[in-house]
């Protein structure tokens, strides 16, 4: 046998699986060990079949959320701007009942002041009557517009936290469309893996040969 025919058939039998340590002490081609055959890989039962995740749902699922807050939002917006409505309108009345209670009251007095001595008594009673309803009807009044003004920072804090998770649900989905991305990524590369694994296989065999030609 010539040396290139044996190269050639060298060649031939060289398999994955075939360490170099086995080729330097093989006397001939008949005592190069043959490959291992392959074993299937199986799924085990207790390992469950990857599911590709419906990646266009979770994306209309993520829209109708951001959509919904969004109309949250305006619904908060709505409401804040009616509560700011409601107050000035309640500040414009309070002015008004204190002008008219202050016109009332000067109007006591002026009578008191031209009023005979027998009805003096009479007309401070009234006065001081007159001046404790003013005051309770002032104090009411400020008592609900505080309440308002609260009413009206709770709808404001709502509104600012409805915007953050309106924020908060953009970056997640941006975040999800970017894993979806890098999934895909991954998926193309283990479809690529076999035939990595085949061509360095074969870059194995051919440097194999080499070095067999080079000890001969």
């Amino acid at each position: 046998m010539t040396k290139q025919a044996h190269q050639k058939e060298l060649k031939e039998k060289v398999k994955p699986g075939i360490k170099p340590s086995h080729l330097k002490r093989s006397k001939s081609l008949s005592d190069i060990p043959a490959a291992p055959e392959s074993i299937p890989l199986k799924r085990t039962a207790s390992q469950p079949a990857l599911k590709q995740p419906n990646l266009a749902k979770q994306i209309e699922q993520l829209k109708q959320e951001l959509v919904f807050s969004q109309q949250t939002a305006q619904n908060y917006l709505t409401n804040l701007q009616k509560a700011i409505a409601e107050l000035d309108q309640k500040e414009q009345q309070l002015d008004s009942v204190n002008q008219d209670w202050l016109t009332l009251a000067q109007k006591q007095i002026d009578n008191l002041k031209k009023a005979p001595n027998v009805r003096i008594a009479e007309l401070q009673q009234e006065l001081k009557e007159t001046v404790k309803d003013a005051t309770q009807e002032i104090t009411r009044q400020e008592t609900e517009n505080k309440q308002l003004r609260n009413k009206l920072n709770q709808t404001q804090q709502q509104n600012q936290d409805l915007n953050q998770q309106v924020k908060d649900y953009q970056r997640a989905a941006e975040l999800r469309i970017n894993n979806t991305e890098s999934i895909k990524e991954t998926n193309s590369w283990w479809d690529w893996g076999p035939v990595f694994l085949l061509a360095a296989v074969y870059l194995l065999a051919t440097w194999l040969t080499r070095k067999e030609k080079y000890y001969d």
